[in-house]
């Protein structure tokens, strides 16, 4: 019975610490459960539950609140009127005449003085609160006045119908540039000159009016930025992949291939990257043949070829490297990673030497549970270190893997005349 009372103890000790040290969600007043946290029992604090991480790996941290009263602490909802779509509600903490945008004290009482707008998407731009009488920006944890602007019209600059983020705002009278957060410096720059009336962002920290093209808040002398097509754009010698520069490019011998791939007189690009190597006058797509031959545009590139080599796509820092052994004139692309010359099949650049030509092929319609190839000889399955394993007591003649919808009840992902599979093996007979 000692024993067991110990046991008990423990177990009344370990509950007792669990309860005093979690941190309680606070509801809204939908009952939603808010991103706010209360202490325990003996934990007078608010906290404010921030995740860090991809969604894959990371974890919670809980920022204690500084001045926020556990027992009064709620959730207020405030009615927005922004435009152009934007949520038209914020949540925000509430502890006496205290409020708080996540564990940032607000330095106005939007009681007091009504919260109108706010963009809280930094993907679309800087991070605004506008009430009815001023306007601020959040930087580097902290709210920062922004002066000399209307609040009743201040608001992101219309992007283009290339979307990239908005850099730039504008009231009735100014337009200002935002900076990056790395950039030094002031956090915001007045427009000299700019007129609001028909000011655009045309891309990034681009920009133009009726009269003038801008950068980075300032006249650019290099003249408008120009589109090529709905990846890329040039402006004077300078050409860009989305936002990026095409570093070393001749602008006025460039053109675009297509599929992120682009040329000048000289070398070929992928993305923003060049290929060293690679024959710009002969450069070509290698058509997809196999099950995923047909998506309209040329989609997923593993291999190109120029007139001496074959090039495979290691999707490394955009890095493609030659495929030694193959032959340029027969070589053709199949399925993920796969291609194949009138000798030798070869998967992710590499040849294969021990699987032979004759008959293979990659049996996809959709992305199944197995991923299995074969030849006339053998059915293959790709393992989790992507090397291939042969399926045994397969039949390549009449082997047939399943669609992914049609697998059956996570047992069965394909068949032959004799059996069923599953990721490779045997599970049962017919």
């Amino acid at each position: 019975m000692t024993k067991l009372w110990i046991a008990l103890l423990i177990i009344a000790g370990i509950a007792a610490i669990y309860f005093a040290t979690r941190k309680y969600p606070v509801l809204d007043a939908d009952g939603i459960e808010s991103p706010y946290r209360k202490g325990g029992p003996f934990d007078r604090s608010v906290y404010f539950s921030n995740y860090i991480g991809d969604g894959l790996m990371g974890s919670t941290h809980h920022i204690k609140i500084p001045d926020a009263d556990k027992d009064s602490f709620e959730i207020v909802t405030i009615t927005l009127e922004n435009p152009g779509g934007e949520e038209q509600t914020l949540k925000i903490g509430k502890s006496q005449d205290r409020y708080f945008v996540g564990d940032l004290l607000l330095p106005f009482n939007p009681e007091e003085e009504r919260l109108v707008k706010a963009n809280r998407d930094r993907n679309r731009g800087p991070v605004l609160y506008i009430t009815e009488k001023r306007v601020f920006l959040l930087d580097h944890g902290s709210m920062i006045e922004v002066p000399g602007v209307d609040p009743t019209t201040f608001w992101l600059v219309e992007e283009s119908q290339d979307y990239f983020g908005a850099r730039y705002c504008k009231d009735k009278n100014v337009v200002i540039y935002f900076k990056e957060q790395f950039d030094n410096g002031p956090t915001f720059v007045v427009v000299e000159g700019a007129d609001p009336k028909t000011f655009q962002q045309v891309k990034s920290d681009y920009a133009k009016d009726k009269s003038n093209s801008y950068f980075k808040g300032k006249i650019d002398s290099a003249g408008p930025l120009v589109k090529i097509d709905n990846v890329y754009s040039k402006n004077g010698n300078t050409v860009f992949f989305y936002e990026m520069t095409l570093k070393g490019v001749d602008a006025k011998s460039f053109l675009v291939i297509g599929n992120d791939f682009s040329r000048d007189k000289s070398q070929v690009f992928y993305n923003d990257t060049a290929i060293p190597g690679i024959d710009p006058n002969t450069f070509r797509f290698l058509s997809i043949v196999g099950s995923r031959k047909t998506r309209g545009a040329i989609a997923d590139i593993d291999y190109v070829a120029d007139k001496s080599n074959v090039y495979f796509n290691t999707r490394i820092n955009t890095a493609f490297q030659k495929v030694e052994g193959a032959d340029v004139g027969s070589f053709q692309e199949l399925n993920f990673s796969f291609g194949a010359d009138r000798s030798h099949v070869f998967y992710e650049g590499k040849m294969l030497k021990d699987i032979d030509r004759e008959g293979f092929e990659v049996l996809y319609e959709e992305f199944p549970m197995g991923f299995y190839v074969k030849n006339d000889r053998h059915v293959y399955i790709v393992d989790e270190d992507r090397k291939l394993k042969i399926v045994e007591k397969a039949d390549p003649k009449n082997f047939v893997v399943y669609k992914s919808n049609a697998v059956i009840h996570g047992k069965r992902d394909a068949e032959d005349a004799r059996h069923y599979f599953l990721n490779g093996k045997v599970t049962g007979s017919k």
